[in-house]
């Protein structure tokens, strides 16, 4: 796409130089090859274009063309480098783990790389060849062709200056449309235990406290169950972005859990490689040492006694959740959790524990 959007503008360039300089139909057909095969016909077209009054040209055609195809391809190359930075930062923030950032880290910088090399041999080739091939006695001065005997004054429209400025321009155009084609894409639900044999029963509400709740029954044998949610005030940093943790109550077959998703692997401890030592903190309360869970992604954990961790938030204002994120020191996630209870009281059926004896 930043191609050919970039030698199309060239394309148009040249139309409008080749006509200046009173090449006619030619300078249709030099665009148009421009347009498709623009890394070899444009440096031909500016090491043969007629000259105006006052512009030079030094050194014999073929080194004319071999330094101009090495100055066009670092710009070439430049812009292209600036679309994949691009287009990786759109890619990476719709990904949902550090392990899937730094995947794309590593592609990122091995692209770079490739980058890097295809424009260093082919520029430095022909910078080189350019070189041996030059000669010092050829030189060209204005006007020649159709413009001898005509008044054609040399403008910075039709020197580098403007060849430059219309990168600059697909710069910009290639920046533009990244930004509008992001758009928002909807998110996936964030809760790690939800079912795919649940049918949703209504649309999840956003609670004033910033709660959410989503009710579902399930398909096979109508067993209520309800999703409630809150996400962190603040954001964690991860190897490449941040993430909001989110706090998750789920009540299904009566049986309430809770969990946590930090959006990032927790860093294991030798000898316990299905747990987390992590801290927590009610109001003003100090803090408490425990050891949950670990969820399969490695990236959320569940509290070893939910029962009586979901009774003590529905009386608290501000929840702290200290983890230690893989290879980092320890953070602290904060959330608010006022409003829980009546959060509790809409979903009591799904929620409350079934007496024993008493069927699910």
């Amino acid at each position: 796409m930043a191609y050919f959007l970039l030698y199309g503008l060239f394309a148009l360039w040249v139309l409008f130089d080749g006509l200046s300089r009173r090449m006619g139909v030619s300078a249709a057909l030099w665009a148009v090859g421009t347009a498709v095969l623009g890394p070899i016909i444009l440096p031909i077209y500016l090491a043969s274009r007629p000259l105006k009054r006052s512009e030079v040209r030094e050194g014999g055609k073929a080194w004319n063309v071999l330094k101009n195809f090495a100055i066009l391809w670092t710009i070439v190359m430049a812009i292209a480098t600036v679309a994949g930075m691009l287009a990786v930062t759109k890619g990476t923030s719709e990904l949902s783990s550090d392990a899937a950032r730094a995947g794309v880290g590593i592609g990122m910088a091995l692209g770079m790389a490739f980058l890097a090399a295809v424009w260093f041999f082919p520029t430095m080739g022909a910078a080189l060849l350019g070189f041996l091939l030059k000669k010092n006695s050829i030189v060209e001065t204005g006007p020649t062709g159709p413009l001898v005997g005509h008044d054609s004054t040399a403008n910075a429209a039709g020197s580098w200056a403007g060849l430059v400025g219309v990168g600059a321009l697909a710069l910009i155009a290639v920046g533009v449309t990244s930004t509008l084609g992001t758009g928002t894409s909807p998110s996936a639900t964030n809760s790690p235990a939800h079912s795919a044999s649940a049918s949703t029963d209504s649309t999840p509400p956003v609670a004033p406290g910033g709660w959410t709740v989503r009710q579902e029954s399930n398909e096979m044998d109508g067993t209520k169950e309800a999703y409630i949610s809150i996400d962190a005030t603040n954001e964690i940093p991860g190897v490449i972005v941040s993430h909001r943790p989110t706090l998750t109550i789920q009540c299904r077959k009566h049986k309430p859990s809770l969990v946590i998703n930090v959006g990032s692997p927790a860093q294991p401890e030798y000898g316990e490689y299905d747990s987390y030592a992590v801290r927590i903190k009610f109001d003003d309360e100090k803090p408490l040492a425990q050891r949950w869970v670990s969820a399969t992604n490695n990236e959320a954990a569940f509290s070893p006694n939910p029962e009586q961790l979901i009774q003590h938030l529905s009386t608290t204002n501000t929840f702290l959740f200290e983890f230690t994120p893989f290879q980092r020191s320890a953070t602290t996630a904060k959330f608010v959790v006022s409003g829980l209870k009546d959060k509790l009281e809409t979903v009591q059926d799904a929620c409350t524990p079934t007496p024993q004896g008493s069927a699910n």
